[in-house]
């Protein structure tokens, strides 16, 4: 369904112009032009539209945009016997100006989501295809487990595929050098590198004022931002975690902000914005074992979860892929809107990003 034309959204609303619950959305030719006629209606009689021009309602859309008790008001009409002309009218001109409502399941289909592939086979086919745009994804896992490795291949991924990337970073970690590495090693020439580059914002945040700056600045000026596919938030537990250990409930309502924002953003974009957080360790309760950080509150907010782990060395060791690059990382989807949960993949942090143990090329092994 298209979005309604700007001039029909601040108009007051009409129960009795909503049919079957579904808001019709108007295309209408030059509305201003297009005036009320007899033929447009039998029942628009002569004497009630010379009652109409008298108040200024002359067109299709003014009409329209008059509820049934000012039309009634106006003609001089009794209120019993035209309430359902006013109504029969309204249908009339909805169904001859108007588009067509179309199933829900038929707008998905003719609108595919966008995948950004993370050049891992195993991660991709796990995200079932690669980063979904509009989706708000959190990478969780302990220290060292490979977040801002898996962040910063997004974004080289992203800026191979011709994208813009923006890198909210409040720890100081990310690494221009880093990504630079990671397109070399995809076969991407010095020269290309750079302009690729230049498609790469990076924002230090170190303060959740600062993180909702930049969020406003990304909306306000979404057409400065063409062709922005990619946000990366990391770790947003840092920001938020001092917060939540304050007293009082600021730093619970300023994180219910911050996700809802994060959401919308994602949304209203078009673009996929990723997150990173860190691991708590549950001993007790009904569901002993490792959740995400931020509480309860936060569980519900991100479209896709996945749960890194990191192999112990020493089951590895014999491994030529565990000798140059550490240790496998464990992948596991425990959220998703668009999958099933409970899958998982392993990868592991190369020069070229992420790959899959299996598909390490013959000249890095040998590096």
């Amino acid at each position: 369904m298209h979005s309604l034309p700007h001039t029909l959204q601040t108009l007051p609303g009409d129960s009795d112009i909503l049919l079957n619950g579904l808001v019709l959305d108007f295309v209408i030719k030059s509305p201003v032009r297009m005036h009320l006629k007899n033929s447009e209606c039998p029942l628009l009689t002569e004497p009630i539209l010379a009652e109409l021009r008298k108040s200024g309602i002359n067109t299709v859309l003014a009409f329209l945009s008059r509820d049934s008790e000012t039309l009634i008001h106006v003609c001089s009409l009794t209120y019993q016997v035209s309430i359902t002309e006013a109504v029969s009218v309204k249908k009339v001109l909805l169904a001859k100006y108007s588009a067509l409502p179309h199933p829900l399941d038929e707008i998905l289909d003719e609108a595919p989501i966008a995948h950004l592939p993370l050049g891992c086979e195993s991660l991709d086919g796990l995200l079932g295809g690669g980063l979904s745009a509009g989706d708000l994804v959190e990478l969780c896992g302990p220290f060292a487990v490979g977040k801002t490795q898996l962040c910063m291949a997004a974004a080289a991924a992203a800026l191979a595929a011709g994208a813009r990337v923006i890198f909210a970073d409040t720890k100081g970690e990310f690494s221009s050098a880093r990504c630079r590495q990671i397109l070399h090693h995809r076969r991407v020439p010095h020269s290309e590198c750079d302009r690729m580059l230049d498609r790469m914002q990076y924002a230090a945040c170190s303060t959740v004022r600062d993180l909702l700056s930049l969020l406003e600045v990304v909306r306000s000026r979404r057409r400065l931002h063409a062709g922005l596919r990619l946000l990366v938030v990391d770790s947003l537990a840092a920001l938020v975690a001092p917060l939540l250990a304050s007293p009082g409930f600021v730093g619970f309502g300023l994180l219910n902000f911050l996700g809802t924002t994060l959401k919308s953003l994602a949304a209203d974009c078009r673009l996929t914005v990723v997150v990173t957080n860190h691991v708590v360790q549950n001993e007790s309760g009904a569901a002993p074992g490792v959740h995400p950080a931020l509480g309860l509150g936060w569980l519900p907010v991100p479209h896709v979860r996945l749960l890194l782990h990191r192999e112990v060395a020493a089951n590895h060791a014999s491994e030529p892929q565990f000798c140059l690059y550490g240790p496998r990382r464990t992948a596991i989807l425990t959220k998703s809107v668009s999958s099933a949960c409970g899958g998982s993949a392993e990868f592991l942090v190369t020069p070229s990003g992420i790959e899959d143990p299996v598909c390490l090329r013959n000249e890095d092994l040998m590096s």
